[in-house]
């Protein structure tokens, strides 16, 4: 974490539009939108955002407790227009070739013929490593934990630099995590004025 940087938001559009593939593509907003880190996104499954009563998308994602960070859970998170539409053209691949089902890794590898294998983090790390260097982005320091120090910029901005709904949207337990994330932005002074006005 710490050596990864926040992307800009014209970096996060490059990566983007410099990924062809239906499933890269929605991995990177996936991360772009949910601020959940790399084995957490790994980890999700298809029933995981999609209703298979009702045949649609949910509205909410949760990642199951055992793969959060020291196990600690976190509130669901509103799926975003942009991963709503990329997870419809994502799940719509899946049912083309019969893999939406129930329990079935969301990000199948392309190694699934005899079992069917999810990708892990180190795969996604790769996915959004190979799109800065074809965006032309510099790939130092940048990472799928690039995209969580991006939500907290935001978050942070569209708070009016509210350090405790930064944390609580990261769901970090301690203000000192979330102020790691936001050093890159901020001064010390400034951050040393945030807690002495908390």
């Amino acid at each position: 974490m710490g050596k990864c940087r926040p992307l800009a938001d014209s970096e996060i559009e490059a990566l983007k539009g410099h990924t062809p593939d239906v499933r890269d593509k929605c991995i990177l907003i996936a991360l772009e939108k949910t601020g959940y880190r790399a084995n957490e996104i790994a980890s999700l499954k298809t029933d995981d955002v999609f209703d298979f009563s009702s045949q649609t998308l949910k509205p909410r994602v949760q990642v199951k407790r055992e793969h959060m960070k020291k196990k600690q859970g976190r509130r669901s998170i509103p799926l975003h227009p942009d991963l709503r539409q990329a997870l419809t053209l994502w799940l719509a691949k899946l049912q083309q070739s019969g893999y939406l089902r129930p329990g079935v890794p969301l990000w199948l590898s392309r190694k699934h013929v005899a079992r069917l294998l999810g990708l892990c983090r180190e795969t996604i790390w790769r996915i959004v490593r190979a799109a800065a260097i074809r965006a032309g982005v510099n790939p130092e320091r940048v990472g799928c934990h690039s995209y969580r120090k991006s939500l907290a910029v935001h978050a942070w901005n569209l708070s009016g630099k509210n350090i405790i709904a930064v944390k609580e949207m990261l769901g970090h337990k301690e203000v000192s995590s979330t102020q790691a994330y936001l050093d890159s932005i901020m001064s010390d002074d400034a951050i040393d004025a945030l807690f002495m006005a908390a």
